[in-house]
């Protein structure tokens, strides 16, 4: 597993697109394909991230633990997800896309997003 990942946050943020339960959250959801794309909507989890392009740490309440990059299986991803206060358990959620190129996955990510990953190049073409 790449280091950055091993905590406790990255364990639950993960979880909305592992397809099973994790860490603190109490959900689970599979990723969406970016619009326009036939990518793999299978399940996914933070040992499957073979390179990260961009990573950005969330604060619980404040803000959302975001990352984009590549999966052992080729696909592209990005996900986002947050928690309140009180951690990861009710209310908790996020989003996660797949995608097969930069260009589709590009699609679903905000400026902001972008802006705090330091990805400012990573857009739709």
């Amino acid at each position: 597993m790449i280091s950055e990942l091993d905590t406790y946050d990255w364990e639950s943020a993960f979880s909305c697109v592992s397809g099973t339960v994790q860490g603190g959250c109490q959900w689970s959801e599979t990723p969406d394909a970016a619009p326009g794309s036939a990518a793999s909507t299978e399940p996914f989890n933070r040992e499957d991230v073979a390179e990260i392009f961009g990573i950005s740490v969330g604060e619980n309440d404040e803000r959302a633990w975001i990352i984009c990059g590549r999966l052992t299986d080729g696909r592209l991803f990005f996900l986002s997800a947050d928690c309140d206060y009180t951690g990861w358990d009710c209310q908790s959620g996020g989003r996660g896309y797949v995608a097969n190129t930069r260009n589709e996955l590009a699609l679903v990510i905000t400026a902001e997003e972008r802006d705090r990953m330091g990805l400012r190049d990573f857009e739709v073409a």
